[in-house]
């Protein structure tokens, strides 16, 4: 599967939600009544960016703010981790550089039995003010299993041919 953006952030917040709550996991039932809260940083990584435009993309997480909640059940396994993210971007290509801003979503992950069953993500995905003064925006739902791609009835892109034609050679 080709990386995407929003396919990388949900794989980069999931990776990093298995990591940070090891001990969230082996928590014996009588105290996994409560849920687990964390937060956590992370930027700097880039990664590029397919099927956007007709050219690659690399984006770089400038900031990425994460908030996450583990909820578990009975048996003290995880049955939902819920994560807000705030997160702000920027996009290279052909020696241009455009900066976004600030945003947030949310993603849920829900589990049965300790294992990931679904995983939905909505809100906010990119906001970056273009060179023309237009606004390029990616908002709605996605829901990675299903291909990590916005659900058309459920969002969309605003302005992509800018964004584009901002970053073209």
């Amino acid at each position: 599967m080709k990386k995407t953006k929003n396919s990388t952030t949900i794989s980069a917040i999931l990776s990093s939600a298995f990591t940070l709550s090891c001990l969230a996991c082996s928590a014996t039932p009588a105290s996994a009544v409560h849920p687990v809260r964390n937060h956590y940083s992370l930027g700097g990584e880039s990664f590029p960016v397919e099927n956007l435009c007709g050219f690659e993309v690399t984006q770089t997480y400038l900031v990425l703010e994460i908030d996450e909640t583990i909820h578990f059940d009975r048996d003290g396994k995880i049955s939902k981790i819920y994560y807000h993210v705030v997160e702000q971007d920027a996009f290279a290509a052909n020696g241009k550089t455009l900066i976004g801003e600030p945003y947030s979503a949310s993603i849920v992950a829900y589990y049965n039995g300790g294992q990931v069953t679904n995983v939905v993500a909505q809100g906010v995905f990119e906001r970056v003010l273009l060179p023309d003064g237009s606004l390029f925006i990616a908002a709605g739902r996605v829901d990675p299993f299903t291909g990590n791609v916005l659900d058309s009835d459920q969002g969309a892109f605003v302005n992509l041919d800018a964004f584009c034609t901002a970053l073209a050679p």
